[in-house]
């Protein structure tokens, strides 16, 4: 005779979410020149925070850590969407655009 056993299938582990809690609108303007750093809070992660990509014509190097990045606005001006991905679980990403604007001091015009 068989006992009279159980199976409890396991919990799902709780999905990855991301959040920019300094930016609610997922957004930013900066001039040339300037830098912005941006603060991802990943919950349900383990602590093991997210990569850092940045596409678009705005674009410049990034100064990352596991729970932030710092874009410098160095290049030229148009959008830079940075994407934080979950280290955790690699299908979960969020976008951040960020406006790089031309400062409009007369000496940072070029002729």
């Amino acid at each position: 005779a068989l006992g009279g056993c159980t199976y409890q299938l396991a919990e799902p582990p709780p999905p990855v979410t991301l959040t920019f809690p300094d930016f609610p609108q997922n957004v930013a303007v900066v001039d040339l020149g300037q830098s912005v750093t941006i603060d991802v809070k990943a919950e349900n992660d383990d602590g093991e925070g997210v990569t850092w990509t940045c596409a678009g014509e705005g674009c410049a190097p990034l100064k990352t850590t596991p729970a932030s990045v710092t874009f410098k606005a160095s290049g030229i001006t148009g959008k830079a969407v940075i994407t934080a991905t979950s280290k955790k679980q690699t299908d979960v990403k969020k976008d951040f655009t960020i406006t790089v604007a031309l400062n409009e001091s007369p000496d940072m015009l070029c002729k």
